[in-house]
């Protein structure tokens, strides 16, 4: 496969992650919308919320994070390249 193709695929991988993360943080954070460099922490994410998040991220995306990893990646754009290259390890 070549290289743009490769880069299209990660790009629509990365969409994917972050159109879910973008439902779940609105869902358990009440947010009307979030934007993919919103820091979640600022925004009201704390250890005790992250909790829920993460375990429905896990079980939505089937991957495994933890709320170290929120943290460590406070924004969608950041998490969802973190969840895209596990992913893509684990295959």
């Amino acid at each position: 496969m070549c290289g743009v193709c490769m880069c299209q695929r990660h790009q629509m991988e990365l969409d994917r992650i972050g159109t879910a993360l973008k439902r779940i943080y609105c869902q358990f954070l009440s947010l009307p919308d979030i934007q993919c460099g919103d820091n979640i922490l600022d925004m009201g994410g704390n250890s005790l919320p992250l909790i829920p998040i993460v375990s429905t991220i896990r079980r939505d995306l089937d991957v495994d994070i933890s709320v170290g990893d929120v943290f460590a990646a406070p924004t969608i754009a950041e998490l969802a390249e973190v969840i895209a290259n596990r992913l893509a390890a684990a295959t």
